[in-house]
């Protein structure tokens, strides 16, 4: 797979999980997997399982959230959600200057005290370096570093959970999602890797 390919499927997954469906979506996924999909139950299903923690159905979508998870008697017990929780992230993203909290995405995942490691955030910034990659060897230095660090056993857990789901809709998301944590794994193998800091310290990583 080409850097280029390869951002735009991470971009497509990290969508999945910042934006509710829209017609297109459901169009694409129903030309491809041969389900047609209620526009309306997507839609909730979309907010109760990714973004309402209030739902009954919602899985936290945050890796410090996840990395804490445990699971008691068959259920899934998660520590609350922290707005600095994904803090960790802020030198890798300003690496390359992103901005997740700026993206456009649905409301209920913007906001100033939002956590930085969103898994839509995470999948946005590497695909972010997949497309720089392609003219800078750097980026893809920071990309290895960066998975190496922080793009862990708490994404399995997440997309495991997702599959779980009885929601069409959200399995679809599960499938993109897996596919893109392998394309990850296969283009940015985990090693040992400096730090942001590290990386590039002569180097100027914001043209990246």
């Amino acid at each position: 797979m080409s850097d280029t390919a390869l951002s735009g499927h991470l971009a497509a997954a990290a969508a999945m999980v910042l934006l509710p469906p829209d017609e297109k979506l459901l169009a694409i996924l129903a030309e491809t997997h041969h389900t047609k999909i209620d526009l309306l139950r997507a839609s909730r299903d979309f907010y109760d399982t990714l973004c309402v923690p209030q739902s009954g159905h919602y899985v936290p979508p945050y890796a410090h959230v996840l990395a804490k998870m445990r699971q008691i008697k068959g259920y899934y017990n998660f520590p609350p959600a922290r707005y600095d929780g994904g803090d960790a992230l802020r030198a890798w993203y300003d690496a390359i200057d992103f901005e997740p909290l700026s993206l456009d995405v649905d409301p209920m995942n913007q906001g100033p005290h939002r956590p930085l490691d969103h898994i839509g955030f995470v999948l946005t910034f590497l695909s972010e370096l997949a497309d720089a990659a392609e003219s800078s060897e750097v980026a893809g230095e920071i990309a290895v570093g960066f998975t190496t660090e922080h793009f862990g056993h708490w994404v399995d857990c997440y997309v495991d959970m997702l599959s779980r789901s009885d929601s069409p809709y959200i399995g679809f998301v599960a499938e993109a999602l897996a596919e893109a944590v392998a394309a990850v794994r296969k283009n940015f193998p985990r090693e040992d890797s400096p730090s942001p800091k590290e990386v590039g310290s002569d180097t100027n990583l914001s043209a990246v």
